[in-house]
């Protein structure tokens, strides 16, 4: 299993970040590489599932499929990408932080094997664009720049300004 995981401060309210997270037509706000997101099937919570259209060279597929897997309302939720190789699964943990804020820790996991071969690279890329966009998500729900991203391959945490891959 690889994962990659990073955690970041928005200042704003944790009932506007979950808004934003848990409706998946709003990843066009935040993510660079998703140019388009709709409503495919059930739109009520578990099991909603959305279809993406994604732009740029950083991930070949032109078309991801997410499905909401589990949803507990204003602590956290998960998203699988179940189109992508090794399916990775999203899962984003909200807790309230200092003056209003929100702490956000976000955590991508994937099965990585040698069946699927250079395609499983997909979900290390698609790993990385969520964890790149948190900081985008930031601007999108505060007026104030976000503080620096904390991110490292396995879960764990590292200084400010790193990059994990998962890889």
């Amino acid at each position: 299993m690889e994962r990659v995981s990073a955690s970041l401060e928005i200042r704003c309210p944790v009932e506007q970040v979950f808004a934003q997270l848990c409706d998946a037509t709003r990843l066009p706000s935040w993510l660079d590489k998703v140019s388009e997101s709709r409503l495919l099937a059930y739109g009520g919570g578990v099991g909603a599932t959305y279809g993406l259209r994604l732009r740029g060279p950083g991930l070949v597929r032109r078309r991801l499929q997410l499905r909401l897997v589990r949803l507990y309302p204003g602590r956290a939720l998960s998203f699988e990408a179940s189109s992508l190789p090794g399916r990775p699964l999203a899962q984003f943990r909200l807790s309230p932080g200092p003056g209003g804020s929100t702490q956000v820790g976000l955590e991508v996991s994937w099965q990585q094997s040698s069946r699927h071969g250079r395609a499983a690279t997909l979900s290390a890329r698609w790993a990385a664009e969520l964890v790149l966009g948190l900081p985008c998500l930031a601007r999108v729900l505060s007026p104030y720049p976000p503080p620096p991203v904390r991110a490292s391959p396995g879960g764990g945490t590292a200084p400010a300004g790193s990059r994990g891959t998962g890889t």
